[in-house]
């Protein structure tokens, strides 16, 4: 099992809260960026014949032309062969999605699309600073439908500013009406250097407290698993066995290729980022043939846990005693005492959080 994920860091607008690496660049800057993302896939060509899913995701791919698209596919046909994909990915925009769009990306092998929907409110779009509105998702899903498309995951947020429990029912009633495949529901993250930082820190905006914030999260687990979803990761919930394959890769601490302005990468014991900024991007590209910047120590059982625990089964305790020689309890004598606090559970020799511990997931974290 091996991943690749490519990273297009352009969008029209930038999202309030957003940190990824992105920008609004001009068609000529995009040119440029494609020609080294295609330079930088010839560098691992090697790497990319046993991939197994593929993950194109931004910024907002879906600002990308179709010729842009197709170019992009063609060139990584070359190494990989899409029919072998247990799964390929693209992120959309819900207003950037039509009939050619669709019928485009059907037609080009994508098997998996990912809607940023973020929420129905047009009020907070607009805050948020999104392009599309509660109308356009619809839309979007009709389209996708339409190409042949049965594998649809939307993107929500909870804890969005001055959002109240009421709101949140709303945007979940109106997720489920759309009869998707699978929902990843996240908890807004205040970032540093965001717009909605600097709105909070001089108190333009309010974040839910604590309180509020758990409470959205159980009101999220509950609406969805009643609705027949499977909640198989912190944030992730699927129907129909739709859990996302690319994702399981990070999840199960498989290698994957990050190719692209700011993507990550795990080969061969090792992990990588690649610079966030396009220009030095390019640079590197140009210099080397890849992206990196730097690259930093695997660890095998640190991430294991870490990305194992995120997984609502949790972590094979005789797995890790058999693989890293460790017994997970006298190693980390902390989790005997989250288990007495009813945040740790082991069932079927697997550790793994309660429904109260999944709410604490990073104070149970920060002990590794």
């Amino acid at each position: 099992m091996k991943g690749l994920y490519i990273h297009i860091p352009f969008c029209r607008k930038i999202c309030t809260y957003c940190d990824f690496a992105k920008e609004v660049a001009t068609s000529s800057k995009q040119t440029a960026y494609i020609e080294r993302l295609l330079k930088e896939m010839d560098y691992y060509q090697n790497e990319l014949k046993d991939v197994t899913t593929l993950y194109i995701g931004g910024g907002t791919p879906s600002v990308l032309t179709h010729q842009a698209l197709t170019k992009i596919v063609g060139h990584l046909k070359q190494y990989l062969d899409f029919a072998q994909l247990k799964e390929a990915t693209i992120e959309l925009n819900p207003n950037d999605v039509d009939s050619a769009l669709s019928a485009l990306l059907y037609k080009l092998g994508f098997t998996r699309v990912s809607l940023g929907v973020q929420t129905f409110s047009n009020a907070q779009l607009k805050f948020l600073n999104r392009e599309h509105r509660e109308e356009d998702v619809e839309a979007a899903i009709k389209h996708l439908r339409t190409a042949g498309f049965y594998n649809i995951s939307i993107d929500m947020i909870f804890a969005l500013p001055a959002q109240t429990l009421e709101a949140l029912d709303q945007d979940i009633e109106k997720a489920l009406q759309l009869n998707v495949e699978h929902v990843s529901y996240y908890s807004l993250i205040l970032e540093e250097q965001t717009p909605l930082h600097y709105l909070v820190e001089h108190k333009r905006v309010t974040m839910p407290d604590e309180d509020l914030e758990g409470a959205m999260y159980e009101r999220v687990m509950h609406r969805l698993k009643k609705a027949g979803f499977e909640h198989y990761e912190i944030s992730n919930f699927s129907k129909h066995n739709q859990r996302s394959k690319h994702n399981m890769v990070y999840w199960k601490n498989a290698p994957y290729i990050g190719l692209g302005a700011g993507s990550h990468g795990l080969l061969h014991d090792s992990r990588y980022h690649n610079v966030r900024s396009i220009k030095k991007y390019i640079e590197a590209v140009d210099r080397n043939g890849y992206g990196i910047q730097d690259t930093y120590p695997f660890e095998p059982l640190r991430d294991h846990l870490l990305m194992g625990l995120r997984m609502l089964e949790g972590v094979s305790l005789e797995t890790i005693q058999q693989r890293y020689g460790v017994d997970l309890l006298k190693n980390y004598p902390k989790l005997i005492t989250y288990m007495n606090q009813n945040l740790l559970e082991i069932v079927d020799n697997h550790l793994r959080f309660t429904k109260k511990g999944l709410m604490l997931g990073n104070d149970i974290f920060a002990i590794f």
